[in-house]
């Protein structure tokens, strides 16, 4: 063994002496028993003036007036958002148009579109007003301009040449 390993072990004997050994410990007495103390009861002079104690508080707040003013109002930095503004409601447009192409012809330079509204085919030429209050303006090779006469809106049915 070296002379650090016995060093080790001296001190390593040493801490569990320490610690195992009684050191100067006070014996332990025996513990006293206190006897618990008799109620005496109280004279009524001192009750009356206990009474008039707990009176005394409740007069007292009762004169007080109420307070108006918030003594912890809530704090913060942060500016309050601006007040809801609901958006504009939609401009109003016309309904889809009920109508479908189905066909043309053309006889003597006048051109008529044939158009399908449910399952019942209509001839339609320019000018004439149809059913649901949709009135035909333009006809041409490639669209049928359609006028909604309740909000005089326009719209437009693509057709195929």
């Amino acid at each position: 063994m070296t002379t650090l390993q016995r060093l080790l072990a001296a001190a390593l004997v040493a801490t569990l002496a320490a610690t195992f050994w009684p050191a100067g410990e006070d014996p332990v007495e025996g513990v006293v028993r206190s006897e618990p103390r008799r109620a005496q009861p109280a004279s009524r002079p001192v009750a009356a003036e206990a009474r008039v104690q707990t009176d005394a508080p409740v007069v007292a707040a009762e004169r007080l007036p109420r307070m108006q003013a918030d003594l912890f109002p809530r704090q913060t930095w942060v500016p309050p958002p601006p007040p809801y503004t609901p958006p504009p409601p939609p401009a109003p447009a016309p309904p889809p148009l009920p109508f479908k192409y189905l066909g043309r012809w053309v006889d003597d330079g006048r051109l008529t579109v044939f158009l399908v509204q449910g399952d019942q085919p209509i001839p339609v030429e320019s000018g004439q007003v149809l059913p649901g209050n949709w009135r035909v303006d333009e006809i041409t090779a490639r669209s049928v301009m359609f006028t909604y006469l309740p909000l005089d809106m326009q719209s437009t049915l693509g057709i195929t040449p």
